[in-house]
């Protein structure tokens, strides 16, 4: 059924939470992209809160709105960003740099787990098939996903039990497979109907 209309209409944006409690931040407004908006979702509609400390648009985000994370994307388009935010459901805070940013900058790729427990998949450009882990302190390398792919979608509720399914290879081919994430290797599951990228994901690795 149909929810309550955002405030500011944008997309790419990084989003987490759940459906009575939900946060969306950053995305992209108009040419040539990039917000620091975010907003808060009580079950109801949709208010605004803290802005990001940096302008971003294809971001991913992991966690709950009283401790959620925003990490990567771009800003201005094509310049990619490592930068990792907290939120803790009034305001934003970096973590420092470097410590804190993600080993590759990137844009377009999968998020999911909580604020101490996350995990960045894929992305680009180009499409890649890296994984990294964060630890609510710093990021590692995880491990490879089987197909590089952009603009894709995850779920999950840690870095033991998640998905990332779709996406595309930044091009004209996109992708209907699945794979699952236990915390050190990607398998496959169960491909999508429809192959399609620009998704959105949501759930656990169980019920997505």
């Amino acid at each position: 059924s149909s929810g309550a209309s955002l405030i500011t209409a944008r997309l790419a944006g990084s989003g987490f939470g759940i459906q009575t409690a939900g946060v969306l931040a950053g995305g992209r407004i108009g040419p040539p992209g990039g917000t620091t908006l975010t907003e808060e979702y009580n079950g109801n509609g949709w208010s605004a809160s803290g802005a990001l400390n940096t302008s971003k648009q294809y971001s991913a985000g992991a966690g709950i709105l009283t401790a959620g994370l925003s990490f990567g994307g771009d800003s201005p388009p094509g310049s990619a960003l490592a930068k990792t935010e907290e939120y803790n459901g009034t305001v934003w805070a970096e973590n420092p740099s470097p410590s804190g940013d993600m080993g590759t900058g990137r844009a377009k790729m999968a998020g999911f787990g909580i604020q101490t427990s996350a995990v960045a998949a894929g992305g680009g450009p180009p499409a890649v098939t890296t994984t990294e882990e964060y630890t609510g302190t710093t990021w590692g390398a995880g491990g490879v996903l089987s197909q590089a792919r952009q603009y894709l979608a995850g779920a999950g509720a840690s870095i033991t039990a998640g998905l990332a399914f779709g996406g595309t290879d930044g091009n004209s081919t996109k992708y209907a497979n699945t794979e699952e994430y236990d915390g050190t290797s990607w398998t496959a599951g169960g491909d999508l109907n429809t192959a399609r990228g620009q998704i959105a994901g949501c759930g656990i690795q169980t019920a997505a």
